[in-house]
């Protein structure tokens, strides 16, 4: 726990002007004897920690997806290139057949 000599001075020892430095307390200021009370339980525990694994599940998801969307993006350009290959030598096949019919 923290808290400044101006916040003394104003409200004294026993107002609110302790702030917890722990993760996840609150950020307002509290008096003595609450903000050494420790409020958490198992059950809020358990909770907060479903919460961070479900959010990094979700985030392992997104990753996922973007990961398969630039993938699937790679896989269309390199697709795009085979084709536009493959019109590239039909046509210079059709070059020298037209080159060489003019020859004959």
């Amino acid at each position: 726990m923290m808290t400044t000599l101006d916040r003394l001075q104003q409200h004294g020892p026993m107002g609110p002007v302790w702030f917890r430095v722990a993760q996840e307390r609150g950020q307002e200021p509290e008096p003595l004897l609450q903000a050494l009370t420790d409020t958490h339980t198992a059950a809020e525990y358990r909770q907060r920690r479903k919460q961070c694994q479900r959010a990094a599940e979700a985030e392992k998801q997104r990753r996922e997806a973007a990961e398969q969307q630039l993938l699937d993006e790679q896989w269309e350009r390199a697709q795009w290139f085979e084709k536009r290959k493959r019109k590239m030598k039909k046509l210079a096949r059709l070059w020298d057949e037209a080159a060489t019919d003019d020859e004959r």
